[in-house]
């Protein structure tokens, strides 16, 4: 029941119907209505949810956001992303299964 909760939460799974949609972004989605792409708040508020749900401390997200971009995402010019918002953004936008694999992993 989790599992589904989790897809549901990070758009896995429609958040209206619960269809499978594919791997998620970080925030809830759904197809029953036409939808524009999601606002940086609401990316960022999708990292930012999985960050407190798998308790890591709010002290260590800006270093792991910057260890994560520059080793996964080294093509990436960093001094686009100066502020945490827009890293989370990015995460959330192009590679949040990604950043949330390698976070187990380290």
């Amino acid at each position: 029941m989790a599992d589904i909760a989790d897809g549901l939460l990070d758009g896995t799974f429609d958040s209206s119907t619960g269809e499978y949609l594919g791997e998620g972004d970080g925030y809830p989605r759904t197809h029953q209505y036409e939808r524009s792409e999601p606002s940086t708040s609401q990316r960022v508020r999708g990292v930012t949810k999985w960050l407190e749900k798998n308790n890591i401390p709010k002290k260590d997200w800006r270093d792991l956001m910057n260890r994560f971009l520059i080793e996964e995402q080294p093509h990436l010019n960093m001094n686009n992303y100066n502020m945490d918002r827009n890293k989370m953004s990015h995460i959330s936008g192009f590679c949040f299964n990604k950043f949330t694999n390698w976070i187990k992993e380290n």
